[in-house]
């Protein structure tokens, strides 16, 4: 490089004008070497004008003319932002300043780069968090990762993997939770929860209510998004389709009749639990044999099935159980071993949707899990029940709320799960469980909340005679029609003291979306219940005397109404 015409230009866009080569040891400007040296490896100009790079001496910084800024050598280096650069030694990573000198005295498993004055980092246990331009922290929450800041906005992952928004002070700018989260880009951010990707507003919630399989940020008003079907299309801010881009020739045919024989997979399965196949794995298929299952032939033909479900997989000659298969095993503690028996003793009943469909009259019945008298049946519809209680109500019984009050009553089999943990972790509290006559909600309890919950037998006919501060009602008014509901909501009105609170956990329809449909009919097929709008849920607590304090969606399939007395 002419270093005469390099001294007459501006410093500053001279290191603009650079590119790395395409060998990645040298920079060019205009194709022609910047220098002569050639390096290991290169990375790119970053302000003030200075490149990492990396020779046999170690890894450094070098000015537009490949000299070193300065005389320490690193393990990593890495571009300056806002003045400082990440550097990686024996001892840990840091930042530097342009003269080599650390800008903290910490030490970190890893450093992101400064934006907007903080940066995040890991610590040595694991920790993500940010730190500002004096290395301190900003806040004293840990987080299972942390993103760059944007127009004063990060993103934050706690440990059950989901993400949430945070300001500079680490404070939270919503209150919702997502599988997957971008920062925001004009207003909009990228989000995927359980039903697809969506772009979010600044208060957290959705711009709108359709789901994609992928999407990108808004460019100028709009935004290219693919669908769930392979289509191509463009989208504006409230996902409304503004141009189809591509459209796919997705093969209908087998996308329908794979839905027509979707029993196969559950029959399968349901076969393999109940001759506990899953708990002898691993195995050959010669050691399985041995166990007399069936023909050999015939068992290498229903191995290979479970194959395709995904709950087996074959390495050489093993038959292993895959992380889904794990689910099921062992068979007498889970809940999803017990769920599988469970469910096609549900497809039995809806051998009667014709008639429940086309009945005027719609009323509650007691569902088979009620009425049976079998303990081994009971016990497996228990476990089934209590399961999926724990796997979407486990974060509620920590929520710091109850400790407002002094004795919550709940009402369903799901209640009692989730009542019970609510005793445990709020060890001040009393419960009042109200339990229908039948040996479904029959339930032993632990030692230690014995004293604490009281159990009722009763129907719901007839006066509860008892007193709360809180009712729950955890998926439990969707057994019921709309009858019925409002006959069970006044009672409900009455136990609650002059300030208590109704907390109503459902799945709620939405009018623009088909989420819940078949649970819907599974819910009239199986009891004469059904799911309901949360506009139809304001009429029906309205007419009770409820007000509608909030709403939340906790989460696709589960959203929350706390009702006051009104």
């Amino acid at each position: 490089m002419n270093k005469a015409l390099v001294r007459n230009m501006e410093p500053y866009s001279l290191w603009k004008q650079t590119t790395v080569s395409g060998c990645e040891t040298h920079h060019c400007m205009d194709e022609v070497p910047c220098y002569e040296k050639r390096f290991d490896n290169v990375l790119k100009f970053h302000e003030p004008g200075y490149a990492p790079v990396k020779d046999k001496t170690g890894s450094y910084h070098i000015d537009i003319f490949g000299n070193p800024i300065y005389d320490q050598r690193f393990l990593r280096t890495f571009g300056f932002y806002e003045g400082f650069a990440a550097v990686e030694t024996e001892l840990g990573w840091f930042h530097i300043l342009p003269n080599g000198n650390p800008v903290y005295g910490e030490r970190y498993t890893w450093c992101g780069n400064f934006q907007e004055g903080f940066c995040p980092v890991r610590d040595q246990v694991g920790n993500y968090f940010h730190i500002n331009r004096n290395g301190l922290r900003p806040y004293i929450q840990n987080y299972r990762y942390v993103g760059d800041f944007k127009d004063a906005i990060g993103v934050v992952c706690r440990d059950d993997g989901t993400s949430s928004h945070i300001d500079a002070a680490g404070n939270f700018i919503h209150s919702h939770w997502y599988l997957q989260l971008d920062v925001f880009h004009k207003a909009f951010a990228r989000a995927k929860d359980e039903r697809g990707w969506v772009h979010i507003k600044k208060d957290g919630s959705p711009a709108y209510s359709n789901r994609f399989l992928n999407i990108e940020p808004f460019y100028n008003g709009q935004a290219h998004v693919e669908d769930f079907e392979g289509n191509l299309l463009v989208i504006d801010e409230e996902g409304q389709t503004i141009r189809e881009i591509f459209k796919s020739q997705k093969n209908y045919i087998g996308s329908l009749s794979g839905d027509l024989v979707g029993f196969w997979k559950s029959e399968t399965i349901k076969l393999a639990v109940e001759l506990n196949l899953l708990d002898s794995l691993p195995g050959s298929l010669e050691e399985i044999a041995a166990r007399d299952l069936m023909p050999k032939q015939n068992l290498e033909r229903f191995l290979r099935a479970l194959w395709e479900t995904g709950i087996l997989e074959k390495q050489d000659k093993q038959w292993n159980l895959t992380e889904k298969g794990k689910l099921l095993v062992p068979k007498n503690q889970a809940f999803m071993a017990s769920a599988c028996l469970m469910w096609p003793q549900v497809q039995k009943v809806w051998a009667g949707l014709k008639e429940k469909l086309t009945t005027k009259e719609i009323f509650h019945h007691p569902t088979f899990k009620e009425v049976t008298t079998d303990e081994e049946s009971l016990q497996v519809f228990r476990l089934a029940l209590k399961g999926y209680a724990e796997e979407d109500f486990s974060d509620i019984s920590t929520w710091p709320l109850w400790e407002r009050y002094s004795t919550i009553l709940g009402l369903g089999q799901t209640a009692i799960t989730v009542l019970t943990d609510i005793l445990v972790a709020h060890p001040s509290l009393k419960g009042i469980i109200l339990n229908e006559n039948c040996p479904l909600y029959h339930v032993k309890l632990e030692d230690s909340i014995k004293p604490r919950l009281q159990q009722i037998f009763n129907t719901l006919d007839k006066p509860w005679n008892v007193k709360a501060d809180v009712v729950l009602l955890p998926r439990f008014m969707h057994y019921f029609p709309d009858e019925e509901v409002r006959q069970i909501l006044p009672r409900v009105y009455d136990v609650l003291s002059s300030q208590g609170k109704l907390y109503l956990f459902e799945m709620f329809l939405d009018p623009l979306q088909p989420a819940g449909g078949l649970l819907d009919l599974n819910m009239l097929v199986e009891s004469g219940g059904r799911l309901r709008t949360l506009s139809h849920w304001k009429k029906l607590l309205s007419e009770a005397g409820f007000f509608i304090e909030s709403y939340q969606s906790l989460k696709p399939h589960l959203q929350l109404v706390v009702g006051t007395k009104s």
